[in-house]
């Protein structure tokens, strides 16, 4: 897990969205890459965990930095921009002892931590889920990742935005839905599909920008 919510505080994050760039702000990125794609059998230890979590976050770190800088031959003629969404690191926000995802303070300014992130693939290719800290979640953190990618997308000419998301994942379908978002249903991943690809079921959701 990456943050826990504190039970003494129902204070709402005070979100803030950037583009990352900096090795803190790519490696926190990568680390929610890692604790979201992955789980762990019952009978898994934690220390196999957590050695698993810290080599997928490398591994997740260093395929984010050669998409970024082009050398990624799969995504030779693709522009990514990955976004992050920080808040203000304090009590309501616990972090696990080896999480990477509090930021070095900048001059006076008080400590961040990642609690979301974006990437935004300017080509042919989907962009990836955006993928919220646990404690974060139902707090309008993702709803800002996309239209900080779709305020970027537009600037950059793109004219119609694509996500992808598992089928069963009814919360960002419906947030993907909703008259803020207005995302339309364009594709459905067959089952066969999926269980060659060893994936879940994804459904190809679009709209002009």
């Amino acid at each position: 897990m990456l943050v826990r919510a504190s039970s003494s505080t129902e204070e709402r994050l005070v979100v803030s969205i950037r583009q990352g760039s900096s090795p803190d702000e790519l490696r926190a990125a990568s680390y929610l890459r890692a604790v979201s794609f992955y789980t762990y059998p019952s009978d898994r230890s934690e220390f196999s965990a957590r050695a698993h979590r810290r080599m997928k976050t490398d591994t997740e770190f260093e395929s984010l930095g050669n998409k970024l800088e082009g050398t990624d031959e799969s995504f030779k003629n693709i522009k990514v921009l990955c976004f992050v969404a920080t808040a203000p690191a304090g009590p309501n926000l616990q972090q696990d002892a080896e999480a990477p995802t509090t930021l070095p303070p900048v001059g006076d300014a008080p400590s961040e931590m990642v609690v979301g992130t974006l990437d935004l693939n300017v080509g042919s290719v989907l962009p990836s889920e955006e993928l919220i800290a646990e404690s974060a979640r139902k707090q309008g953190v993702a709803q800002k990742l996309i239209k900080a990618a779709e305020e970027r997308a537009a600037a950059l000419g793109v004219s119609n935005l694509y996500v992808h998301v598992v089928h069963s994942n009814t919360p960002a379908v419906n947030l993907y839905q909703s008259s803020t978002l207005g995302f339309k249903v364009e594709a459905e991943e067959s089952e066969s599909t999926a269980k060659a690809l060893q994936r879940p079921r994804r459904l190809i959701l679009t709209k002009p920008i």
